[in-house]
């Protein structure tokens, strides 16, 4: 009996280390994607009086989602633990997105319908583009023969 609850018990500590560190590296991979938006926000900062009339064009892939707005408020329903990773990068992604358009008004002269979303995978002919997503996961980013680093 007693070597029966010491397994158990090890059993039990595996599954909650193994949890603890899918979360710490859900975290870490969403702290990633942060960066990069603070990144590109900053950057639009320095040229935001030129641009304060133009539309911005938030293009990212919404995956399996009806919306951005969707995607970016799905965690609910995402498995991060499957195979699957499209569910995962779609709403990391579009998260990042809404948080940019929700955020890049208050940093520079823009109102909150300056900014749109694009899912379609196809450049829009006008406005300036912000494109969020990898090779992988962004049809604009995969033909586009960009650097691995800037």
């Amino acid at each position: 009996m007693e070597f029966e609850n010491t397994v158990s018990a090890i059993y039990n500590k595996n599954s909650y280390n193994s949890y603890v560190g899918g979360i710490v590296n859900m975290i870490s991979y969403s702290l990633n994607k942060l960066v990069a938006v603070l990144v590109v926000t900053l950057t639009l900062i320095t040229f935001s009086e030129s641009h304060a009339n133009n539309t911005i064009i938030i293009a990212v892939n919404k995956g399996q989602f009806l919306t951005v707005p969707e995607a970016a408020s799905s965690e609910e329903q995402v498995d991060w633990w499957d195979e699957d990773t499209g569910d995962d990068t779609a709403c990391t992604e579009c998260f990042a997105a809404a948080e940019l358009a929700r955020f890049l008004p208050k940093c520079i002269a823009l109102f909150e319908n300056d900014i749109t979303f694009e899912t379609s995978g196809s450049m829009p002919p006008d406005g300036d583009v912000i494109i969020i997503g990898s090779r992988e996961s962004n049809p604009l980013i995969a033909v586009k023969a960009l650097p691995d680093t800037i």
